[in-house]
This record gives C-alpha cells, sequence and structure tokens, in this order.
C-alpha cells in the first residue's frame, strides 16, 4: 500500500511540477490570418477615420444628427436643474429613440463611413460621442438609473453597478444631487 502511494505521490507530484499538462492541449502559436488587420493596419485606419472626421469628409445621418441634439439639449437642461422631475423624463425621452437606433444600427450596415484604401471603415461611433458621453454622465452622477435604458443597455448597466466598488459609490455620493421630496 505505501509502495502505491509512494508512487502516485511521485507521479502527482512530477506532473504538477511539469505545470499540470493536460494531454493533448498544448500552446500554440497563432497563426496569421489574411482576413484580420494587423495591428499597423488597424492604427492606420483609425487614424485615417479620425482625420477624415475632423476635415469633414464624413456625412452625418440627418436622423441620427436629429437624436444626437436632441439628447445634448436635453441634457444641458438637466444639468440646470437636475432635481426637476420633467426635465429628468424630458431627458429620458430624448436618450430611448437614440440607443435603440444605436442597438439597431449597429446591426445593420453603417450609414456613416468612409472609404480608406478600398476598406469601408464604420464611422458612425464619431457622430455618438459626445450624446454617448452625457448618458454616461448622467449615469454616474445619478440623474439616470439603469430602468431608464432601454432593453439590454438598462440590464447591463444594473449588472454594472451591482458590482461598482465602495470608492466609486463614495465619489458618486459626493456629486449626487441633493434633492428635497417635492423634486
Amino acid at each position: 500500500m505505501t509502495r502505491i502511494a509512494t508512487i502516485m505521490i511521485i507521479f502527482f507530484g512530477g506532473w504538477l511540477i511539469m505545470g499540470a499538462p493536460i494531454l493533448g492541449f498544448q500552446k500554440k502559436p497563432l497563426t496569421p490570418s489574411a482576413d484580420l488587420p494587423i495591428f499597423e493596419e488597424v492604427q492606420a485606419r483609425s487614424k485615417a477615420l479620425r482625420e477624415a472626421f475632423k476635415e469633414g469628409l464624413i456625412q452625418e445621418d440627418p436622423a441620427r444628427k436629429e437624436l444626437s441634439f436632441a439628447v445634448l439639449d436635453a441634457f444641458e437642461e438637466l444639468k440646470d436643474s437636475p432635481c426637476d422631475k420633467a426635465v429628468r423624463q424630458t431627458y429620458v425621452k430624448a436618450i430611448r429613440p437614440f440607443i435603440k437606433r444605436n442597438f439597431r444600427d449597429r446591426a445593420s450596415t453603417p450609414v456613416e463611413i468612409y472609404e480608406h484604401y478600398g476598406k469601408k471603415l464604420n464611422a458612425t461611433g464619431m457622430f455618438d460621442e459626445a450624446a454617448r458621453s452625457t448618458i454616461y454622465q448622467a449615469l454616474m452622477f445619478g440623474y439616470l438609473d439603469g430602468k431608464d435604458l432601454p432593453g439590454a443597455a438598462g440590464r447591463a448597466f444594473a449588472m454594472a453597478k451591482k458590482f461598482t466598488n465602495a470608492k466609486t459609490a463614495l465619489a458618486k455620493s459626493r456629486i449626487t444631487p441633493k434633492c428635497n421630496a417635492t423634486g
């Protein structure tokens, strides 16, 4: 009995020292794919997209522009009076169609595109940045809650909020607007 135990200890000890390899699983380097761009290509495309955006070479979808401006205008009102429930509802009504359109457009063919050396680049995110930023600010400052966001966005925020660390919660408590019971 002790011989079997000794042999097993030596075997498993050696196995653990070797990094506990499992037969059939070996680390192999990734093989390059012609379908995937290399890092330098991604960087060059990103730079070209940013420059084209700055120079006004990409046309924005008018419907998206209208939704973005509605979000930006409503956020300015919300910043001025964060405790006003009517202003908050106006902001929620502005962000819902904006977020729904973003999800829908990401799943379909992009409207705002820029062609760079024969490759079509999606420039949709370039135009949404300011409006998305206001939504993040409103969520972090406590002006909105996850239930105000439609569908998956609301669920994702609610899950992320559960895992917020105490330091962030403390910072939020210092900047969250203190509203009285009436407003």
